[in-house]
């Protein structure tokens, strides 16, 4: 009987062992998937900040573009009317002479 109760205490030491050997590896198991899923996460947001800079350089790089057409465009557009107000300021310059002296 002595040699049974030695044996079932012997098998309760072993499974405690394994017990504790277990909840050990699991631990260790769940303190590694959090750093390799820290890590992962990091990487991610590095891609996601890669990927949203590029964009943005993309996006700012394209209105600038259209902000230097439509400077382009304007400063054609006052060329233009300038040149137009000159060729007319000249016909009006000599139509008021004319009017104010009288010149017909």
């Amino acid at each position: 009987m002595e040699k049974v109760i030695k044996e079932i205490i012997d098998i309760d030491k072993k499974a405690l062992k394994i017990k504790k050997d277990t909840e050990k590896i699991i631990k260790e198991n769940e303190k590694n998937l959090k750093k390799k899923l820290k890590k992962i996460e990091s990487e991610e947001i590095k891609k996601a900040e890669n990927i949203g800079n590029t964009k943005y350089e993309e996006i700012i790089n394209e209105a600038q573009s259209k902000v230097d057409n439509i400077n382009e465009l304007g400063n054609k557009k006052i060329n233009d009317i300038e040149n137009i107000f000159n060729t007319k300021k000249q016909f009006i310059e000599k139509e008021a002479f004319k009017e104010i002296f009288n010149l017909d």
